[in-house]
């Protein structure tokens, strides 16, 4: 009896389910009637009678339905695949959208098998009446593949789509907007709660119905509920996927959906790719264009510097700074990372009273911070990235910028970049003391001294100068726009990291990997233009982008850079001159002075070079380049920034999904 009671309770919810949906045709939701009430029927019938026979009874009814639903939907299969035959067999041009439509009918009935919520739907695609399909409503796509390597992707995602969703043109649309999020499980990382936190973050509902998060994305083509919303997309944005993902799962599958939307509805899907700093957006989607291009009209963009093809600006905007310093940092969500910042060694003893804005400002007059987000990296990355930041740290040290400070605190996310404590040793300066590190769960700091005799009374303005490292804290969003806000020099080693600090008006410390160069190169070329030749600006990244190739031991980097030169020294030259450029590669490299040592070690003449260009950095930050790098950033914020792009992007998509003529299925 009670299974009996259960059963028809499912049923009457499923009846509720499918007449808000409206995706049943009415006959058959008068059989499901008749069903519950014959359920009902037998209930009252069975009280007499053994309980355990009915469920038996009634099993076996559903699963002769079952099946004839099966032989139904099999049958439908079958003459599609008739039907495709004989148009084939035609070779008639005027046949070929047709055979296109059958291809899509049958490739979706049998991804759907047995979903019969999804099959009644394509009934209603496919039918000559298109009246279930008849709706005001629209949407608008928002797509990304995050990569494994950091989620600097996720972040220009959200803030490029919050961007798109803020913009008059959008509001004015009245679309819906629709996310897909792939991803989000990466190296057996499951990252779906992050992808969801940094939703929220902007204000879009994670747990909503027009949000899927998922690893690929194959799945939206077996969903009615997505199949119907793709069908009524009206423009869609890829935002921020790598162009080296062109050919993963994420944009076949992606792609070839929304392909066959344009074929289903026969009216184009505006599709604008808006991408991560790159330098050639055109060759982002490659396998997506076979998929889509006879088909679409398609905007490439990039973020990026606008002096390079399709670059719209860097994502800027500066933060509203209602607090001083002083008073942000005491805002800190990490109170352990505030205890360390303004007690170091002495947090032994436990505190039992919050700290006072005179204790932050009293900070603050003695120490330059730092903070700096890195990714986390291999080992061999790893060690790359420490003699870079070690290096330039250094030359902060000996700066004029560093001057009248007693230490300088180095606030970095992964623990790993400052396991090679020799390192360190080698490469300090006559201006630094010692170096301190500070990591989660140390019993006390390790500090290294510097064996140096001179350090008793340092070179230069900035004698016995201490360097604080605070590695592997991890500190969550909030607390590092509030480290940003309170630093003058900013690390970072992506793209979305360096927006970062430029939105915050900080002297970049950056790990320039190879595939990095075009950007700083391009941000050279920017400040020539409007600084003149020479400039502070520009010579500090030059030397920034040397020492990225002098501590790149697999010369990828070097290699990299030297061939920008070539290529930069070769435009608008004649063929002659191009190649005796070519020639000078070998040349160019050994004048860099790339490192010859082990991952891990370096001899003499690697920590003499190294030195030299920690002076020669050192040397160029002055208050003169502080005033320079501000015109700089005043700049890029006004004329060089995508957030100012936007409406016009948008409105630029929005006219295109305005055919003149709709056609198919009433929308």
């Amino acid at each position: 009896m009670q299974n009996l009671e259960a059963l028809r309770n499912i049923l009457r919810s499923r009846i509720e389910q499918l007449k808000k949906q409206l995706t049943l045709k009415q006959e058959e939701l008068d059989d499901l009637k008749k069903l519950t009430e014959r359920v009902t029927s037998h209930q009252a019938k069975v009280q007499t009678e053994s309980p355990q026979s009915a469920p038996l009874i009634l099993s076996s009814k559903l699963e002769t339905s079952r099946e004839s639903d099966e032989k139904k939907r099999q049958g439908q299969i079958d003459s599609l695949g008739k039907r495709l035959k004989q148009l084939e067999s035609d070779r008639v041009p005027s046949n070929e959208d047709e055979i296109e439509k059958v291809k899509i009918e049958i490739d979706f009935r049998e991804k759907m098998k047995g979903n019969e919520e999804a099959l009644n739907f394509l009934d209603a695609i496919f039918s000559d009446d298109k009246s279930k399909l008849a709706s005001d409503q629209k949407y608008i796509l928002f797509t990304c593949n995050v990569r494994g390597d950091g989620i600097g992707d996720l972040g220009h995602f959200v803030d490029v789509t919050k961007g798109i969703l803020e913009t008059k043109e959008f509001r004015e649309s009245g679309m819906t907007p629709l996310f897909i999020l792939t991803g989000s499980h990466v190296g057996g990382q499951d990252r779906t709660e992050i992808f969801k936190a940094a939703l929220r973050s902007r204000g879009i509902d994670p747990d909503s119905n027009n949000v899927h998060i998922s690893r690929f994305g194959e799945e939206l083509s077996k969903s009615a509920e997505w199949l119907e919303k793709l069908l009524k997309t009206q423009a869609a944005f890829n935002i921020s996927t790598p162009d080296n993902d062109m050919n993963l799962d994420f944009s076949r599958e992606i792609g070839i959906l929304l392909r066959k939307m344009v074929i289903l509805k026969n009216q184009t899907i505006p599709f604008t790719t808006i991408l991560e700093h790159g330098e050639n957006a055109l060759k982002v989607y490659r396998d997506f264009g076979k998929n889509y291009n006879d088909y679409e009209k398609k905007v490439s963009l990039a973020i990026g510097m606008d002096i390079i093809p399709h670059g719209r600006g860097l994502l800027l905007r500066r933060p509203e700074r209602k607090l001083t310093p002083a008073e942000a940092l005491l805002s800190l969500d990490n109170k352990g990372l505030l205890d360390i910042l303004l007690r170091g060694e002495k947090r032994e003893t436990p505190r039992t009273t919050p700290y006072t804005k005179e204790e932050t400002e009293a900070f603050f007059k003695k120490s330059l911070l730092i903070p700096g987000y890195f990714q986390d990296l291999s080992s061999a990355t790893t060690s790359i990235a420490a003699r870079t930041l070690i290096t330039t740290v250094n030359s902060i040290a000996s700066s004029e910028l560093a001057v009248g400070k007693d230490e300088i605190v180095l606030v970095v996310n992964p623990q790993s970049l400052f396991n090679n404590k020799k390192l360190y040793s080698e490469l300090f300066t006559d201006n630094v003391s010692e170096i301190t590190i500070y990591s989660p769960g140390q019993e006390k700091p390790e500090t290294i001294v510097n064996p140096n005799p001179k350090i008793e009374t340092g070179t230069g303005t900035n004698p016995r100068l201490k360097i604080k490292i605070l590695a592997g804290f991890r500190p969550n969003d909030r607390d590092f726009d509030i480290l940003h806000q309170c630093a003058h020099f900013g690390g970072a080693s992506g793209d979305k990291s360096f927006e970062q600090i430029l939105s915050n008006d900080l002297i970049p410390m950056l790990q320039i990997r190879e595939w990095k160069i075009p950007i700083i190169k391009h941000l050279i070329e920017h400040t020539k233009n409007l600084l003149g030749d020479p400039n502070a600006v520009a010579l500090y990244f030059e030397a920034l982008l040397r020492l990225s190739a002098l501590v790149d031991e697999s010369h990828n980097t070097a290699r990299k850079l030297v061939m920008a030169e070539i290529l930069d020294e070769g435009r608008n030259q004649n063929s002659e001159t191009k190649s005796r450029l070519a020639k000078t590669v070998g040349e160019r490299l050994k004048k860099l002075k790339i490192m010859s040592s082990p991952i891990d070690t370096l001899n003499k003449e690697d920590i003499a070079n190294l030195r030299s260009m920690s002076q020669e950095i050192s040397g160029l930050l002055t208050n003169e380049f502080k005033k320079q790098w501000k015109v700089v950033l005043d700049d890029l914020h006004r004329n060089h920034n995508l957030y100012n792009e936007l409406p016009s992007i948008v409105k630029a998509t929005l006219d295109m999904a305005q055919p003149k003529e709709r056609q198919a299925y009433g929308l």
